[in-house]
């Protein structure tokens, strides 16, 4: 599968590297019924919202064998990684 928006939903803002624009960090939820190898590919997220230093929660392959993972993203706003920091 992809990327599909109305799984991915913004619930806090996680705090601020410094002051001004693109300095506030959010945490994301995100359910997919996609494996965790397809949601880590590079790209996946890309021009989604999620920018550097946000972390998501994502609820993956719900319609297989379910998991938890937590992520913190990388790279820049256009062209985001993820690195798993929790799993479930």
């Amino acid at each position: 599968m992809a990327f599909l928006a109305a799984g991915l939903s913004k619930y806090a803002h996680g705090g601020a590297l410094g002051t001004g624009d693109g300095s506030l960090r959010s945490m994301w939820h995100y359910v997919t019924n996609d494996v965790d190898t397809v949601v880590e590919t590079n790209a996946y997220f890309d021009g989604a919202g999620p920018i550097p230093g946000d972390i998501i929660t994502c609820a993956l392959d719900l319609d297989g064998t379910a998991e938890v993972k937590i992520y913190v993203t990388t790279g820049t706003a256009a062209d985001v990684g993820l690195t798993a920091m929790l799993i479930a």
